[in-house]
Protein backbone atom coordinates (compact mmCIF):
# COMPACT_ATOMS: atom_id res chain seq x y z
CA UNK A 1 0.00 0.00 0.00
CA UNK A 2 1.12 3.53 -0.70
CA UNK A 3 1.81 5.64 1.99
CA UNK A 4 0.92 9.55 1.87
CA UNK A 5 1.76 12.39 3.64
CA UNK A 6 -1.34 15.22 4.73
CA UNK A 7 0.31 17.71 2.71
CA UNK A 8 0.49 15.09 -0.63
CA UNK A 9 -3.12 14.54 0.18
CA UNK A 10 -3.74 18.16 0.55
CA UNK A 11 -2.34 18.86 -2.71
CA UNK A 12 -4.01 15.82 -4.75
CA UNK A 13 -7.83 17.14 -3.11
CA UNK A 14 -6.56 21.09 -4.44
CA UNK A 15 -5.64 19.64 -7.77
CA UNK A 16 -8.92 17.41 -8.63
CA UNK A 17 -11.47 20.06 -7.02
CA UNK A 18 -9.26 22.56 -9.20
CA UNK A 19 -10.14 20.13 -12.61
CA UNK A 20 -13.28 20.06 -11.97
CA UNK A 21 -14.25 23.76 -11.27
CA UNK A 22 -12.41 24.16 -14.52
CA UNK A 23 -14.73 21.72 -16.44
CA UNK A 24 -17.75 23.10 -14.60
CA UNK A 25 -17.16 26.58 -15.82
CA UNK A 26 -15.65 25.99 -19.57
CA UNK A 27 -19.28 26.18 -20.99
CA UNK A 28 -21.11 29.45 -19.26
CA UNK A 29 -17.37 31.20 -19.44
CA UNK A 30 -17.37 30.23 -23.36
CA UNK A 31 -20.79 31.14 -23.91
CA UNK A 32 -20.06 34.50 -22.58
CA UNK A 33 -17.17 35.21 -24.61
CA UNK A 34 -18.90 34.17 -27.56
CA UNK A 35 -21.44 36.74 -26.64
CA UNK A 36 -18.52 39.27 -25.85
CA UNK A 37 -16.99 38.65 -29.18
CA UNK A 38 -20.14 38.00 -31.98
CA UNK A 39 -21.59 41.48 -30.12
CA UNK A 40 -19.38 43.59 -31.98
CA UNK A 41 -20.80 43.13 -35.51
CA UNK A 42 -24.17 44.41 -34.54
CA UNK A 43 -25.37 47.54 -33.57
CA UNK A 44 -24.27 51.13 -32.51
CA UNK A 45 -20.72 49.56 -31.12
CA UNK A 46 -19.98 48.20 -34.50
CA UNK A 47 -17.42 50.67 -35.65
CA UNK A 48 -19.85 52.35 -38.30
CA UNK A 49 -20.15 55.56 -38.93
CA UNK A 50 -22.19 56.59 -36.11
CA UNK A 51 -20.59 56.92 -32.94
CA UNK A 52 -17.33 56.20 -34.41
CA UNK A 53 -14.27 58.63 -33.55
CA UNK A 54 -12.33 57.41 -36.61
CA UNK A 55 -12.74 59.90 -39.44
CA UNK A 56 -14.34 58.90 -42.69
CA UNK A 57 -11.70 58.05 -45.61
CA UNK A 58 -12.41 57.25 -48.95
CA UNK A 59 -10.59 55.60 -50.88
CA UNK A 60 -10.40 55.85 -54.36
CA UNK A 61 -11.12 52.82 -57.02
CA UNK A 62 -8.29 50.70 -57.83
CA UNK A 63 -8.25 48.97 -61.32
CA UNK A 64 -5.56 46.26 -62.44
CA UNK A 65 -3.85 48.73 -64.51
CA UNK A 66 -3.24 51.17 -61.21
CA UNK A 67 -0.36 48.57 -60.22
CA UNK A 68 3.19 48.14 -61.14
CA UNK A 69 4.40 44.50 -61.10
CA UNK A 70 7.76 44.07 -58.55
CA UNK A 71 8.90 40.28 -59.37
CA UNK A 72 11.81 38.67 -57.69
CA UNK A 73 14.02 38.54 -61.27
CA UNK A 74 14.07 42.57 -60.54
CA UNK A 75 17.28 44.39 -60.43
CA UNK A 76 17.13 47.21 -57.53
CA UNK A 77 17.13 49.61 -60.30
CA UNK A 78 14.00 48.45 -61.74
CA UNK A 79 12.45 47.85 -58.14
CA UNK A 80 12.97 51.86 -58.20
CA UNK A 81 11.86 52.80 -61.35
CA UNK A 82 8.43 50.64 -60.39
CA UNK A 83 7.82 52.65 -57.69
CA UNK A 84 8.65 55.87 -58.92
CA UNK A 85 5.84 54.90 -61.84
CA UNK A 86 3.53 53.37 -59.72
CA UNK A 87 3.82 57.11 -57.10
CA UNK A 88 3.39 59.16 -60.72
CA UNK A 89 0.62 57.07 -61.42
CA UNK A 90 -0.75 57.91 -57.74
CA UNK A 91 0.13 61.26 -57.99
CA UNK A 92 -1.82 62.16 -61.23
CA UNK A 93 -4.77 60.06 -60.17
CA UNK A 94 -5.00 62.16 -56.86
CA UNK A 95 -4.80 65.43 -58.68
CA UNK A 96 -7.57 63.87 -61.08
CA UNK A 97 -9.97 62.75 -58.06
CA UNK A 98 -9.30 66.09 -56.69
CA UNK A 99 -9.79 68.04 -59.58
CA UNK A 100 -13.20 66.21 -60.49
CA UNK A 101 -14.28 66.16 -56.48
CA UNK A 102 -13.68 69.96 -55.79
CA UNK A 103 -16.48 70.83 -58.22
CA UNK A 104 -18.70 68.26 -57.47
CA UNK A 105 -21.63 68.21 -54.81
CA UNK A 106 -19.54 68.50 -51.90
CA UNK A 107 -19.69 65.41 -50.59
CA UNK A 108 -15.61 65.25 -49.63
CA UNK A 109 -14.34 64.18 -46.86
CA UNK A 110 -12.06 66.93 -46.47
CA UNK A 111 -9.22 65.03 -44.28
CA UNK A 112 -6.32 65.41 -46.15
CA UNK A 113 -3.16 66.12 -44.26
CA UNK A 114 -0.93 67.52 -47.02
CA UNK A 115 2.21 65.90 -45.78
CA UNK A 116 4.65 63.55 -47.34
Amino acid sequence: MIKLSVPMVVRILLTLTLLVMIIMIQRPCAEGVSRFVTGFGDGSGSGSAAGSGAPIVETPELRPEDYESITSDMTPEEVQAAMKRARAKAEAKAKANAASGSSGSGSGSGSGSGSK
